[in-house]
C-alpha cells in the first residue's frame, strides 16, 4: 500500500495493490488507485516497489489484466508504460506480461509504500 502527504496535506493511504505469486510469477490481482494522486507520479513509485519486492523475491515476470470499465480508461496503458508487453486481447480484457530481467524501475520521487 502506498500514503501520500504532500504541501496541500496528507492525503492517506490512496494505493494498493494485491498480486499472487505462482512459481516466479507474480500476477497481479488488484491494483487500486485514488484518482486524486493519479498522474502524480504515485503509480510510479508503486511500479518501482512491486519491482523491488519481486527481485528481492526472485520472480521473473509479472502479469497484469486491465479490464477496462467507464471509470478506469484513464490507466489503460499504465502497464505497457512500464515495460510490459501485450500478451492476449478481447472485448472484455488485456493481459500483459513484463520479463523482471528487462524492467526498468521509473526513479520516481521519494514517496512512502510499504508492503508485508
Amino acid at each position: 500500500y502506498g500514503r501520500l502527504s504532500d504541501k496541500f496535506g496528507d492525503n492517506g493511504i490512496v494505493s494498493i495493490i494485491i498480486g499472487t505469486i505462482d512459481n516466479d510469477t507474480c500476477t497481479i490481482d488488484t491494483w487500486l488507485m485514488s484518482c486524486r494522486v493519479l498522474k502524480r507520479q504515485f503509480e510510479n513509485a508503486m511500479f518501482d516497489n512491486l519491482l523491488a519486492i519481486a527481485k528481492k523475491r526472485s520472480l521473473k515476470k509479472i502479469v497484469g489484466v486491465y479490464k477496462p470499465t467507464k471509470k478506469n480508461k484513464m490507466v489503460q496503458n499504465l502497464l505497457q508504460g512500464f515495460g510490459f508487453k501485450k500478451e492476449t486481447e478481447n472485448d472484455n480484457e488485456v493481459t500483459w506480461s513484463l520479463e523482471i530481467s528487462n524492467a526498468k524501475t521509473q526513479r520516481t520521487i521519494l514517496m512512502e509504500v510499504s508492503h508485508d
